[in-house]
């Protein structure tokens, strides 16, 4: 009985990401257009748009889609900019897993294309695809770091070695008490 409801479970929460990941494939079709590099997040963090970035028709919000490494959209995490606050509010498509799935910023035509960086989050991985050229993967959250490294080993694209990996260096949170969980 205990196996039953493990399976259970597991497949009711493959049926939500699946859910997820249509809701998310019908939202970039309706609502979402390139990002320009004037959205609120964007100036913020002082990083340009880059190819595949999305921001929402109507308003400021980024949009960064998820995709699994067969290509396909599995979630959006939308990026709201509040300028009264100065903070952000990040939010995944409800019902997303995102183990394993990563928004990629391809290689320069003239960078390296057999070095592959993982990093948490879209400023990071925007600077880092700026210093070296290289296909940047956001995994967007220092969890996601492992699962999405060895997806792209699993998919062949990259050999491990090729992989680097950066983890954010939260050090206001830990100053404030709250952790640093990407050097943990």
């Amino acid at each position: 009985a205990y196996r039953a409801e493990i399976i259970a479970a597991s497949n009711r929460r493959k049926e939500m990401a699946d859910a997820a990941a249509k809701k998310a494939q019908a939202y970039v079709l309706n609502w979402c257009r390139d990002a320009t590099g004037d959205e609120g997040y964007l100036k913020a963090k002082k990083v340009p748009a880059v190819p595949g970035l999305l921001a929402t028709r109507h308003g400021d919000v980024v949009a960064v889609v998820a995709r699994d490494a067969s290509g396909e959209v599995r979630f959006l995490q939308r990026i709201y900019y509040d300028s009264e606050e100065g903070g952000f509010l990040k939010m995944f498509t409800k019902g997303s897993d995102p183990t394993g799935c990563w928004y990629e910023i391809p290689a320069r035509e003239d960078g390296a294309k057999d070095v592959a960086i993982v990093c948490e989050g879209l400023a990071t991985g925007i600077d880092a695809w700026r210093a070296t050229d290289c296909s940047v993967f956001v995994a967007f959250n220092c969890g996601n770091l492992r699962p999405v490294a060895e997806a792209l080993v699993a998919s062949g694209r990259f050999k491990g070695e090729e992989i680097l990996v950066m983890a954010d260096n939260d050090w206001k949170k830990a100053s404030e008490g709250k952790g640093n969980a990407g050097l943990q």
